[in-house]
């Protein structure tokens, strides 16, 4: 599914409505996965318990990445569609822009010596995108914490108002 996506954000004109479906179908499978980590835990050698945290991490980043991936490429194509063409003359839009890769955030786990490089990213793409509401913002922010960071705002709940809160605890 995750290169489903990838390919169909790789079109001028992404189909949104597939996008919606897989984001639906990512979110579910997502449930899935928690349920059944919780389960496995349970019943795996203490010697392999480490590694197979660490690939499930690994999946359910890999699932959160194709989540970003769908909010901003629908974002986005909100943004186009509403705006404004009451003008009797629009300006032209430029077309010879050059096509970027599409960004990855990393995610952050509570090391300190990782904040700086986190929060900038997350500031330039996210926090600061006016685009977005809190609640948004929110989403992007958790499906980016891991370990202890995830913990530190794990009681909070997702809403506008605890988005900055969040960020404070952060």
């Amino acid at each position: 599914m995750i290169t489903q996506i990838d390919t169909i954000l790789l079109e001028d004109s992404p189909d949104i409505a597939k996008l919606s479906q897989l984001k639906l179908s990512l979110q579910e499978k997502l449930e899935t996965i928690k349920i059944l980590d919780g389960e496995l835990l349970d019943i795996v050698e203490e010697s392999e318990l480490a590694t197979e945290i660490e690939q499930a991490d690994g999946f359910k980043e890999g699932i959160y990445t194709a989540i970003i991936k769908i909010d901003k490429s629908t974002a986005m194509a909100h943004a186009r569609t509403s705006v404004d063409t009451t003008e009797p003359h629009p300006l032209p839009v430029a077309r010879d822009r050059v096509k970027l890769p599409k960004l990855v955030l990393r995610p952050f786990n509570g090391d300190v010596t990782n904040w700086t490089t986190f929060w900038e990213s997350f500031d330039s793409s996210v926090h600061s995108n006016r685009d977005l509401s809190d609640i948004d913002k929110f989403n992007y922010l958790n499906s980016l914490l891991t370990g202890t960071a995830r913990e530190a705002v794990a009681g909070l709940s997702l809403t506008s108002a605890n988005y900055g809160e969040a960020v404070a605890i952060l």
